[in-house]
This record gives C-alpha cells, structure tokens and sequence, in this order.
C-alpha cells in the first residue's frame, strides 16, 4: 500500500505567506522602483489582505501580478538565496520532524502550495518532496505577473492530491495531509489522516466538526 503526505507549505510547514519571497526579491534588487514599491506597502498590504479573506485566488493574482516587469531569469537564479535568508530560517521543525517520521516508515511527501514553483522547488528538494505549485508565465525573459495556471486553492488543491495520487498509486484513505488554512480544507477531506497546523477559525470549525487532529 502506498501512503502520500500532502502538505501545505505558508502558515503551515514554514512561518511565510505568499508575500514573503516578494519582499525578499523585490529588496534584493534594490533599484528605485523597488524602494517606492516598498514604501507604499503600507497602504497596499491591507487590500491584500481584505482580497485575499475574502477570496484566496483573487488575493494570490494581486500578489503575483507584481513579479511583473522582472528579469525572469535573474530572479530564478536567485531562488535558492532566497531559500536560504527567508524560507529556511521560518521552517516549522515539529511539522518537518512529523514529516520525517512519516517518510521513514515509506510515505511519500508532496509540497501542495500556492506559491510560486521555482520560489519553493529549493525547499521541496531540501526536504525530499514532490512539489505541485502554479509557474509564472514570461515573455522575452520578463515576468508578465500572471500565472500559468490558475491559483492553487481550495478544492484546486484536493483535485490535485487525487490526480497525485491516481497517477502514483496512493490509497488517500491511508494517507495524510497538513493545513492550517480554511482554503487547505477541502485537501484535509481527500485524506484519511488530515492535519490542521495553528488553523484559522474557520478550518478549527471544520477541525472539531469531524475530528480531524489540531496541531497547536
């Protein structure tokens, strides 16, 4: 019997959002541009927030529309630096050591996230993972801010587990899946063992309601 382990990667197996690796990009290249962008983050981060709330796919394009405008292959080329300063340092230990301990006894682990492939690849292969996550589309080398496919959210994130799965013959009754947002709740329900990591109070709701584990 095969055993996959889904797991979600902001708020839930790292301390970072999906604006994180922006920041880190965005002051990394430090042109003029990119300081006033970051002065007026003040003022843009609640809308974000507020559209992000109330709908995780509207949020996820707002935030990746500014990748728009940057050299793609610059930005590739530093993804494992920003690996290293701002994803690595947030990692969750307890939740990797759960993860660890699950593939010692033969599980599988699969990064199911938003954020962006090449931005998380660094961590996936750290860790021993597949990764299943949307791309950025570019043009002549430049990021357009949009995505190659739609956000990866809510019951995106479930039809892709059971494509996974399907495809390497994993029985989602035997296996496990960690959250810590309502959008990761329709991905909890495709697993026989999910997880929800410090979820927000709408998945601690779904969490009690049918007795799904709660890590605090």
């Amino acid at each position: 019997m095969n055993v996959g382990v889904y797991c979600d990667v902001d708020g839930t197996l790292t301390a970072t959002t999906s604006v994180t690796p922006l920041l880190w990009y965005r002051r990394r290249r430090g042109q003029f541009t990119d300081r006033m962008w970051l002065a007026s983050l003040p003022l843009r981060a609640p809308v974000w927030m507020v559209r992000y709330r109330l709908n995780n796919a509207v949020g996820n394009r707002a935030i990746y529309s500014h990748y728009k405008g940057l050299n793609a292959v610059t930005v590739r080329a530093d993804a494992e630096a920003c690996f290293e300063d701002c994803i690595r340092p947030r990692i969750n230990q307890k939740i990797v050591d759960r993860l660890d301990a699950l593939k010692s006894s033969g599980a599988r682990l699969v990064l199911v996230t938003g954020g962006i492939d090449f931005i998380i690849r660094p961590l996936a292969e750290f860790l021993g993972c597949d990764l299943i996550a949307p791309g950025l589309i570019e043009v002549d080398g430049i990021f357009t801010g949009e995505l190659t496919r739609e956000p990866l959210t809510g019951a995106g994130k479930a039809i892709e587990v059971r494509a996974h799965a399907a495809k390497h013959g994993i029985d989602l009754n035997a296996s496990h899946a960690f959250g810590n947002e309502y959008a990761d709740a329709d991905m909890l329900g495709a697993v026989g063992h999910p997880v929800a990591v410090r979820p927000d109070s709408r998945l601690r709701r779904i969490a009690l309601k049918n007795g799904w584990d709660i890590e605090t």
